[in-house]
């Protein structure tokens, strides 16, 4: 581990560090247990009974903030005056009473196009301001009257001031047909298989 204190855990024991050990062929489930906050380089080697090796190099955001925010969409694309299903799932990992939450969502400065975000009641939802919010999953209907690629970012923050956010990217567009590949979680864990729909 690079950048950080942390350790590499495979069926409930630590992994010592610099030693080697012997791994199945496909997918092994590691654990990883930072001990500090920070950007953490993760460093691994494979070695072959032939000799050959891979590198790779893991970079993990390691927080103390006890919530996570996840956006998603129902699709990557979206025609031009039809709406596109946005998730927001809030979700709180250690209950304080104390804590209060609010989301806002903003757009890249290189969106293009005349768009809005409307949520379960279908009211327009204003970016760059916040709204309270408590734990749970929220429906958003986005549309659009132009062409081009909007990206909306969700952020969410605690009453202590922190931070978290997800994305969602949409291509408007007038194609008469859609196609999407779209991660069932994000973001998604190291070593752990995702869905992709």
């Amino acid at each position: 581990v690079v950048n950080g204190e942390g350790e590499l855990w495979h069926l409930n024991q630590p992994l010592p560090i610099n030693e080697p050990f012997t791994m199945p062929e496909g997918i092994t489930a590691l654990q990883y247990m930072p001990a500090n906050t920070g950007e953490h380089t993760i460093m691994a080697r494979a070695i072959a009974n032939d000799g050959h090796s891979r590198d790779v190099e893991m970079l993990v955001t390691v927080s103390d903030v006890d919530f996570s925010v996840n956006a998603s969409a129902s699709a990557n694309s979206v025609r031009i005056d039809k709406e596109l299903a946005i998730i927001v799932d809030l979700n709180v990992l250690v209950e304080d009473a104390d804590l209060t939450y609010e989301i806002k969502y903003s757009y890249d400065a290189e969106s293009t196009g005349d768009f809005e975000l409307r949520n379960d009641d279908n009211e327009r939802v204003v970016a760059d301001n916040y709204i309270a919010i408590e734990e749970g999953t929220y429906p958003y209907k986005f549309s659009a009257s132009t062409e081009g690629e909007v990206v909306l970012t969700f952020t969410v923050r605690d009453s202590n001031g922190q931070e978290k956010q997800d994305a969602v990217s949409v291509m408007v567009d007038n194609i008469p047909f859609s196609f999407s590949a779209i991660a069932e979680q994000n973001p998604i864990t190291i070593n752990k298989p995702a869905k992709i729909n």
